[in-house]
């Protein structure tokens, strides 16, 4: 079975704040006071169309879905520590890559690694449960594609 997943993650106030005057922006509330936007097609045209197609030099060589994503999470992550998390698997193979950002800089490098995503969710103060990690303490297995975190038809 197959997982795949591109959102913005943080406190839920912070994800409320990225989400304002977006119309295509939904946030879907996890545990320990956390939520994602998840970047559906929707919003990453709508994130497009409000800040171009032109790529941020911080992000060279991250696979956002569009450039767009980068420069908003620039802007939202004034307030606030936000994340950009990925995470790709099929029959048990994949990947996680996660940057995060506060103040508008990079704080958290371009991350490949098979617990990006927990590294993320640590900084945000996740512990996990015994015999699980945090990625599924907070409910991050709830749904296995981006859509689906919109309410949207996988």
């Amino acid at each position: 079975m197959s997982y795949s997943l591109e959102a913005v993650i943080g406190l839920e106030p912070a994800i409320r704040f990225a989400a304002r005057g977006r119309e295509h922006a939904v946030v879907a509330e996890l545990s320990h006071g956390l939520a994602l936007i998840p970047l559906t097609d929707r919003l990453n045209a709508e994130l497009e169309q409000c800040f171009g197609r032109e790529a941020d030099p911080d992000f060279q060589g991250i696979p956002l879905g569009v450039p767009a994503t980068a420069r908003w999470l620039r802007e939202a992550s004034r307030s606030a520590f936000l994340a950009f998390i990925c995470a790709e698997f099929f029959g048990g193979d994949g990947y996680q890559w996660a940057v995060g950002m506060e103040n508008g800089v990079v704080v958290l490098g371009f991350l490949k690694a098979p617990d990006a995503i927990n590294q993320v969710l640590s900084l945000l103060g996740v512990r996990a449960h015994p015999g699980t990690d945090e990625f599924d303490t907070v409910g991050l297995g709830r749904h296995r594609r981006t859509a689906r975190w919109a309410g949207e038809p996988e």
